[in-house]
Parts: C-alpha cells; sequence; structure tokens
C-alpha cells in the first residue's frame, strides 16, 4: 500500500447505557471480504444463479416499494429485533473452512446490541462465538459498561475476557489484551492497562494510548504530543496510523483550546503525508466532527473542505468512491451544511448506478449501507430505508451463500444502529433471502 493508492478492498437496558456505550465498538463497523465464486455447472450453482437473476430483477421494485409504507424509525425493541436476525444469519454460515468469517460477522451484532445499550443480549451472542473474537466482544462489552460507570460489571468482563487468552494466537491474544486494556484505562486503573499493553506489536500500540488521551490534562498535553512526534519521525506507517488515533482523541480533548488544538491539526497533517487516501480523509472528517460537537461549525467546515480535497486528488475504485462520498457527505451534514450533504449523498447514488457493472458484486453492498446511513443521518429515513433495500438486494446477487451472509448480517446491524425501520416487505425480502442461505458457501 502506498500514500497515494486507497485502502485495499476490504432485554433492553436503561437509556443512559445507551447513550453512554453509542461510540464503544466503532471499530467493530461492518466490513466486506473477498469470497471466490461457486464453480459453474453445479446443480447447486445453478439454483443459487436463479435467486441471483431473481434478486436483479425485485431489485428496483424493492427499492420503491420499501418507502411506500411502515414506519420510518424503528422502536428500541425493533432494533435489538433486527440485529437478532442479523446475528441469526451470521450463525448460519458454517464453522468448518468459514469460523473466522462466521465470527466477524456475528461480532458486527453484538457491537450493534452493545450501542442499542442492551448488554445483556450482547453477551447472549458473545457466548456463542467459536473464536478469539468471543473474548474480544466480552472486553468491548466491560469497555461499554466502563464508559456508563459500572465498574464491577465492567472488571467482570475485562476478567472474562483474559481468562481465554491461552486457547488463542500471540496476535489474537495482543488485541484482546490491549481491548482489555482500553477498560481498566476508563476505570481509572492505568497500572494495570500499561501492565497488559506492555510488549504489544505496533499494529496495536496506540489503541490504549488513544483512550488515554481522552482524560488527558493540560499538564499531560506536551508529553502527547512528543509521543506522537516521535512516531511520526520513525516513518512507520502503523505507528503513523497509530499516532493518528491519538491525535484525534487529543483533539477532542482540547477542542476548545485554539492552541493546543492548532498544533495537533498541524501534527495530523503531517501524519495525513504518511497514509493512503481514504485515511486523510477519514481523519479530517473526525477533526471536523469533533470541531462541529464542541460548537465551532466554521470551522468543521474548514475541515471538510480540507477532506473533499484529500479526496479529489486520488483515484478511486468504483466502490471506494461511492465509500467516500457516503462519508463526506455525512460529514457535510454533521458540519451544518445539509444541502451540500444531500447533494453529495445523491450524487454517490447516481455514480453508483452509473458505474454499478464495474463493481464486482460482494463490493456493492457495504458503500451502499454508508449511503443510507448518511441519509438516516440527515434524518431522511424514507430514502435511508430506499437505498438500505438496494443494497441488501445487491448483497444478495453473488452465487456463493457466505458473501450473502455476510452482506444481510452486515445490513441488519446497520438498520438497526440507525434505526431505520425495514418495512413489511424488505423485512419479508431479508427473510427471503436467510431462508436460500445453502451451499455453496
Amino acid at each position: 500500500m502506498t500514500a497515494n493508492s486507497p485502502l485495499s478492498r476490504r432485554s433492553v437496558a436503561a437509556c443512559s447505557f445507551a447513550i453512554a456505550t453509542i461510540c464503544a465498538l466503532s471499530a467493530c463497523s461492518p466490513q466486506e471480504s473477498k469470497a471466490p465464486v461457486a464453480a459453474e455447472g453445479s446443480n447447486e450453482s445453478a439454483a443459487a444463479n436463479n435467486a441471483v437473476n431473481n434478486a436483479s430483477t425485485t431489485s428496483a421494485s424493492m427499492t420503491s416499494a420499501s418507502t411506500t409504507s411502515a414506519p420510518l424509525a424503528a422502536s428500541t425493541a425493533r432494533r435489538i429485533e433486527i440485529a437478532r436476525f442479523g446475528y441469526d444469519v451470521a450463525s448460519m454460515i458454517p464453522t468448518e473452512g468459514n469460523v473466522r468469517d462466521q465470527a466477524k460477522a456475528q461480532e458486527w451484532c453484538v457491537a450493534a446490541m452493545i450501542s442499542l445499550g442492551d448488554p445483556r443480549g450482547a453477551e447472549e451472542m458473545a457466548n456463542s462465538m467459536r473464536t478469539w473474537r468471543r473474548a474480544a466482544c466480552y472486553a468491548d462489552i466491560g469497555l461499554a459498561y466502563a464508559r456508563a460507570g459500572e465498574t464491577a460489571k465492567a472488571s467482570e468482563f475485562a476478567d472474562r475476557a483474559l481468562k481465554s487468552l491461552p486457547e488463542w494466537l500471540d496476535w489474537q491474544q495482543e488485541r484482546i489484551r490491549v481491548k482489555v486494556a482500553q477498560v481498566y484505562v476508563v476505570l481509572g486503573e492505568s497500572g494495570r492497562a500499561d501492565e497488559l499493553a506492555k510488549g504489544v506489536g505496533e499494529s496495536e500500540i496506540g489503541k490504549v494510548e488513544a483512550v488515554e488521551a481522552t482524560k488527558a490534562d493540560e499538564a499531560e498535553f506536551d508529553a502527547r504530543l512528543a509521543e506522537i512526534e516521535a512516531w511520526l519521525a520513525t516513518g512507520n506507517f502503523d505507528l503513523a496510523r497509530n499516532a493518528l488515533d491519538v491525535s484525534e482523541a487529543l483533539y477532542g480533548r482540547f477542542v476548545k483550546d485554539s492552541v493546543r488544538r492548532a498544533k495537533i491539526e498541524d501534527v495530523v497533517r503531517r501524519l495525513n503525508a504518511r497514509v493512503p487516501f481514504d485515511i486523510r480523509v477519514s481523519s479530517l472528517l473526525e477533526l471536523a466532527r469533533t470541531a462541529s460537537k464542541s460548537g465551532d461549525a466554521a470551522h468543521a467546515r474548514e475541515l471538510v473542505a480540507e477532506a473533499k480535497a484529500e479526496f479529489a486528488k486520488a483515484k478511486w475504485l468504483p466502490e471506494d468512491f461511492v465509500t467516500q462520498m457516503a462519508l463526506l457527505g455525512t460529514g457535510e451534514f454533521e458540519a451544518g451544511e445539509p444541502d451540500a450533504a444531500r447533494k453529495t449523498l445523491d450524487e454517490a447514488v447516481v455514480y453508483f448506478q452509473t458505474n454499478r457493472d464495474s463493481i464486482v458484486d460482494i463490493f456493492r453492498g457495504a458503500p451502499l449501507r454508508l449511503v443510507a446511513k448518511g441519509y438516516a443521518t440527515l434524518g431522511d429515513q424514507a430514502k435511508a430505508r430506499e437505498i438500505f433495500a438496494l443494497a441488501i438486494n445487491e448483497g444478495a446477487i453473488n452465487s456463493n451463500a457466505r458473501p450473502r451472509a455476510e452482506d444481510l448480517a452486515a445490513a441488519s446491524a446497520d438498520l438497526a444502529t440507525t434505526g431505520v425501520e425495514p418495512g413489511e416487505e424488505l423485512w419479508a425480502r431479508m427473510a427471503e433471502i436467510r431462508a436460500g442461505l445453502r451451499a455453496p458457501w
């Protein structure tokens, strides 16, 4: 990967808990994975191809019909039902030969349950997972409890995550340890956190520091910034990526301090010179989001404009172009530019429709879901439902069941977290896709 290329393809609890945990698992958002196509000529492949043709012909009618009835926003109970549906779909992926894909898709739905304030439901899901991601999910549940101020429950889930460490490979243990360390940072047990994070690899080293940065006081600022500068000086990509995470967290802590804010923005721009364009856009949009939340919409708009300038410098694959447009449109809305945001999202839809056939089918769903989430952020639930329907039907086209299951699980998680009610017809379509999940996987 070079700096000039886009990133490679890739029970309801109390309301206070839901608010505290809504961003607990941003790292667990659904992502796509490549899958082989079925061998031509097999009966199973022919049956799957028939289903593909049906999905293609019904996609247009589904997207229009799905907006004509049913409430636009889902209740919390309904959102939990949708997340559970997604988990059931993910669990249909056979463990033999596909256990990693199954666990990854299950994890998206666990993250959705946590964001909805249902840690018990998230725990029930995690209990049946078969890979190291089970322990990672326990740690994520613990982090959500820690952020909600429930110390005993946070410690309980941190311990549960650590108990399984001997079962996993070294790199998997590192990821679990780092997640648990984040729990202890929030709990104020920095010594325990440092011990857990000791010796982790470069790809993980900044994740604990990013959480620590959210709690940094003025006396720590210079030391934190010096650490970021040291990572930048190494020229190491992983350290530069982690330095961006720490910088973004530190920015949130000092966004109202104009002098310190400027210093962080300066280092972010220099770090951005070391990373691909999609990460540049993401980092600038994160700063813009933070500035907007602090009440400085004007500066947020400046940062969004900077992100758009970085986007314009790169040549994107069609699916990545749609992805970036969706993120930029959402960023424009968060910076107080709803008209510009809608225009950008509308352009993303048109671009997808124009370039659809040049996008491999397994890569169509993810960017469309981001566009749908963008419309949901705008408050246009009807348009969000329409694009979710398009994404779900595009995700049902591949002749192999595993990518179809992954797409449907991801869409379910996104519907749940955005609160977009699928409506009777789309819900029936989702059930139909689930019923058709069978070999070849």
